[in-house]
């Protein structure tokens, strides 16, 4: 009976440790990403500088028109084009042009058929994110706690855009109505599957353009 108590003492220990191990690696992958996106961000904003000296604005409606080849190193589907940043909930992920299986457990993906995110009047921009899995806190996991007013923070090659959450809706997972254009705003839409963690619904939080820098 001893030999079997201390036997179950020891499996204890070891499931203890292995559960700190497991959490110590966690964290050590999320710190990291989270550095890697920073440098993007960074990378952007030097960019940006630089294009405000040569007087360049990337028009990013033409880009996509392009097709994926012919878009060279300014944007492929696997570079990204911005990089979100929600400080109230801690999100800081970089932004794809696609919502590809893989480029989701990296960062967050512009839907099809929506704009990439700018300045421009009449656009919407529509991203999706996971809300578990892999870099969920820097992703879209606690998109549910924004309320209207909070900032959401997009900085791309050009422009820093800061939005201002409006209002949240949870639609059926094959409604696409939501993302409409409007001729004399610029609009955000972040979508992650709902309710967490199942994925029948999806949660939409929409937001507007309420300021931008770029150099002008």
């Amino acid at each position: 009976m001893k030999r079997k108590s201390n036997l179950l003492i020891i499996l204890g220990i070891l499931l203890l440790i292995s559960s700190l191990v497991y959490f110590v690696y966690l964290k050590t992958e999320e710190n990291k990403k989270r550095q890697e996106v920073i440098e993007t961000e960074n990378e952007f904003l030097k960019q940006m500088e630089s294009k405000k000296n040569e007087k360049y604005v990337l028009d990013f409606t033409k880009l996509r028109d392009k097709k994926p080849e012919e878009k060279g190193d300014e944007i492929t589907n696997t570079e990204a084009i911005g990089v979100i940043r929600i400080d109230k909930l801690g999100v800081l992920a970089e932004v794809y042009n696609n919502t590809e299986y893989n480029t989701l457990l990296k960062g967050v993906g512009v839907i099809e058929t929506t704009d990439f995110p700018s300045s421009k009047s009449g656009t919407t921009s529509a991203l999706a994110g996971h809300r578990g899995g892999r870099n969920e806190k820097l992703s879209f996991l606690n998109i549910h706690k924004l309320e209207a007013g909070d900032e959401i923070k997009l900085t791309t090659k050009d422009e820093i855009l800061i939005y201002r959450v409006l209002e949240q809706e949870v639609v059926e997972a094959d409604d696409w109505s939501k993302f409409t254009r409007e001729d004399d705003k610029s609009k955000l839409i972040l979508m992650a599957c709902h309710p967490y963690p199942q994925n029948y619904q999806r949660l939409l939080v929409k937001a507007e353009l309420e300021k931008k820098e770029n150099g002008d």
